[in-house]
């Protein structure tokens, strides 16, 4: 977090830090100082950072009471956040594994999916076929299960080229490798 131990001095300004009220400032060596100005700073800087057998303690600053927590510890908090789902979890979160567990989960609605198949049908014969729900479901379920492999192996692709987003080159490389015309070329 980008805190300085109190024995540092802080540039341009006045201050310092204290420890438990001795307030010690650290001067330019100069050929008239004495060792032991030197060896009161080390001590300053050799108390502010006290180390127990865990290893070093989070340095003290002014006003706050000594906690004896270790960086270690406080380092282990600002790791990488994981949900685990149950109370926690969010809105969103919950309605994706609870449609996940889904398995006849339909993502499209029954009216829209009907509506699709007599519009392409009418493009391809102009007799008004009838299809019974029985028949919608299935094709629905066929046609969904196809653009979900699609999209995940579309994904993988864009995992290889080291992004995050599926672009639409990333489908129609999965759907060029898919074609079959060219497996059973021999020449």
């Amino acid at each position: 977090m980008g805190r300085t131990p109190p024995a540092v001095p802080k540039r341009g300004g006045r201050g310092g830090g204290s420890t438990g009220g001795a307030k010690a400032k650290a001067k330019p060596k100069s050929k008239g100082s004495s060792p032991s100005a030197a060896s009161t700073a080390s001590a300053t800087a050799a108390a502010a950072s006290k180390q127990d057998n865990q290893g070093a303690l989070a340095p003290v600053r002014d006003g706050e009471p000594n906690r004896a927590v270790p960086q270690a510890a406080r380092r282990r908090s600002s790791g990488v956040r994981r949900d685990r789902g149950g109370a926690g979890a969010k809105a969103v979160d919950r309605e994706i594994i609870k449609l996940q567990a889904d398995h006849n989960y339909l993502s499209f609605p029954r009216l829209a999916f009907g509506r699709l198949v007599r519009d392409l049908q009418e493009q391809f014969t102009e007799e008004p076929y009838r299809w019974s729900i029985e028949a919608l479901s299935v094709f629905q379920q066929a046609a969904e299960e196809y653009l979900m492999y699609l999209y995940n192996d579309a994904y993988l692709t864009t995992t290889h080229r080291r992004r995050v987003t599926l672009n639409t080159e990333d489908v129609r490389l999965v759907r060029r490798l898919r074609q079959p015309h060219c497996w059973g070329e021999t020449t």
